[in-house]
């Protein structure tokens, strides 16, 4: 009888190992060790962009984690709050942002030098740009080599705009602005979808879409959190919808948007996802880093989480090149295998 019920736990023992085992689970490899908090932070080839808010912010090699220089200034004035950088890799351009400028122009822009192998600072956007921007992102114009398209995400005074203009590379860079969208609340991140909208999230107010041709609005879905960052995947739109959690909304019908699920076990404030494949990370403010499946797109699964103990407050998640790469507010920035 006893080995009778020995051999039942036994079996349930390795029953349940297996069963956990068949989910993918995250592992830290690598931590890029920041000296400020790191805000934000973009990829390019073999170079990681940090923004450390007030120590400016500085480009890592991505696969040593050797710092490889710091920028702290620009045209003398220091840089004390870069809250925002970019790569453009098909005009080998680094735009970064300091909120900490009040009279002067936030954007500075840095070009790749091939003598000297470092990014270069060339100027400024000529224009009186200085809205608080939150988010950037950029587009390609077919058969133009000169400009690229750009996107901010803003907050301005008397007014929530979706800005979208024309950059021209030159030696001196200019910003021209052409058209924007006023939506209802100040924007903490945009997106493309499929290439015609952009999925704006607007804190309190919710997602917003957007017509990029013609940067009209066309509707607001009010989320029970406050939208912080959105991703797609087919028409699923993911939120990280702060103390709500992870919320999904089906936008097949752009005009009336409706709700699929909310919160899915996502505790400590939602403020940032992405996807890759069939793979969602979500990460918190407090309540670690999560890996969720979504091969249903509609039914998340949550595959492992990472304690708010191991890998602190998080600013950013992003996928890169297989690798899921988080902005710890106090680790730096940390490299992650995703093990299949």
């Amino acid at each position: 009888m006893r080995f009778i019920v020995i051999l039942l736990a036994s079996v349930l023992l390795f029953s349940c190992a297996g069963e956990a085992d068949r989910f993918p689970s995250m592992q830290i490899v690598h931590t890029y060790s920041t000296l400020g908090n790191p805000v934000d932070f973009d990829i390019s080839g073999n170079d990681l962009c940090v923004a450390e808010d007030i120590v400016g912010f500085g480009l890592y090699n991505l696969s040593t984690g050797a710092l490889q220089y710091r920028i702290h200034e620009a045209e003398g004035i220091a840089l004390q709050g870069v809250r925002l950088v970019r790569f453009y890799a098909p005009f080998n351009v680094l735009i970064a942002y300091d909120t900490s400028i009040s009279t002067h122009h936030p954007f500075y822009t840095y070009r790749y030098n091939d003598t000297s192998g470092n990014y270069v600072y060339t100027s400024p956007p000529s224009s009186g740009y200085n809205y608080n921007v939150r988010d950037m992102l950029f587009e390609t114009i077919a058969g133009n080599p000169n400009q690229f398209r750009t996107y901010y995400g803003c907050y301005r005074s008397g007014g929530n705009i979706v800005q979208m203009g024309l950059y021209t590379i030159s030696n001196q860079p200019a910003h021209n602005s052409q058209l924007q969208a006023d939506v209802p609340n100040s924007i903490h991140g945009i997106t493309f979808h499929k290439n015609d909208f952009l999925l704006c999230a607007m804190g309190e107010r919710g997602v917003a879409i957007v017509d990029k041709s013609t940067m009209n609005s066309i509707s607001v879905y009010n989320t029970p959190g406050s939208a912080r960052d959105t991703k797609s995947s087919g028409e699923i739109v993911y939120v990280a919808d702060r103390s709500a959690g992870l919320g999904l909304i089906d936008i097949s019908d752009r005009v009336n948007p409706t709700q699929i699920g909310w919160g899915y076990s996502v505790e400590g404030n939602a403020i940032s996802l992405d996807i890759w494949g069939d793979f969602l990370a979500v990460g918190t403010t407090s309540g670690g880093l999560y890996l969720f499946g979504i091969s249903d797109p509609v039914n998340p699964v949550l595959y492992h989480r990472i304690q708010s103990g191991d890998i602190g407050e998080i600013n950013k998640v992003m996928f890169h090149d297989g690798h899921l790469f988080v902005a710890s507010r106090s680790l730096g920035v940390v490299r992650i295998s995703i093990k299949k």
